[in-house]
């Protein structure tokens, strides 16, 4: 976090946006982290995107922060209450952040449809708890498969997490020809890198079948 308290402070943008859990690594940053970087964001707004804080473990609480006037953290339920397609999601700010972003903000930001499916998914806080367990073990599941196939797995905080691969994108081209598609990370900047999540157990379980299969051939490599 050093360097880019130093990148803040030699440049001074107008905002600095943090994902934690970043996106694609998984990795979850401490209070005293982000203490840091909002300590050097004099006169710019920290914006800390936490649409994956579902799925980490002994999280701290970002709202104990809210005091500060250059802080807005925002989360999506899109993630953990999958609802992708429905784009919904809120952020938390002082009062006078809020005000500014109401200006801006088109009457019909969030619709009908969206609402009523984020209401539901609060109304049972225990099936989100159960489907998080099972996203957790099958996340394992994955992990334990290709660290025994002989992939480098990177432990993340997340849903999803990173394997190390000879090249991102003919990896992926291999598992498209199976109708399965893994995260090319290249866009990231990671060309030795896939994106991995879980679904349900059967697929798991065909997804390493396959994995097998393609490194039996010789069509993907570890790194």
């Amino acid at each position: 976090m050093d360097l880019t308290c130093r990148i803040i402070k030699k440049h001074q943008p107008k905002a600095v946006f943090i994902c934690n859990p970043n996106n694609p690594t998984g990795v979850y940053l401490s209070k005293a982290d982000i203490e840091k970087v909002l300590n050097v964001c004099t006169d710019t707004l920290l914006v800390l995107d936490e649409a994956y804080i579902a799925f980490a473990e002994d999280c701290w609480k970002s709202a104990d922060l809210l005091d500060s006037d250059n802080l807005i953290v925002i989360r999506s339920m899109t993630k953990d209450c999958a609802l992708a397609g429905l784009r919904l999601g809120y952020g938390m700010a002082s009062a006078e952040i809020i005000a500014n972003l109401k200006k801006i903000c088109p009457p019909w930001n969030v619709n009908a449809a969206a609402q009523k499916a984020g209401l539901v998914c609060l109304r049972h806080p225990s099936y989100l708890a159960e489907s998080e367990k099972k996203i957790k073990a099958s996340k394992e599941y994955l992990m334990q498969g290709f660290i025994r196939l002989g992939f480098s797995v990177f432990p993340s905080e997340t849903n999803f997490f990173l394997l190390k691969v000879r090249s991102a994108a003919d990896f992926r081209s291999a598992f498209l020809k199976y109708g399965l598609m893994v995260r090319d990370c290249t866009s990231f900047g990671l060309p030795q890198y896939v994106r991995i999540a879980p679904r349900t157990q059967s697929e798991c379980e065909h997804l390493l079948e396959v994995s097998v299969e393609l490194k039996s051939k010789s069509e993907i490599y570890p790194a």
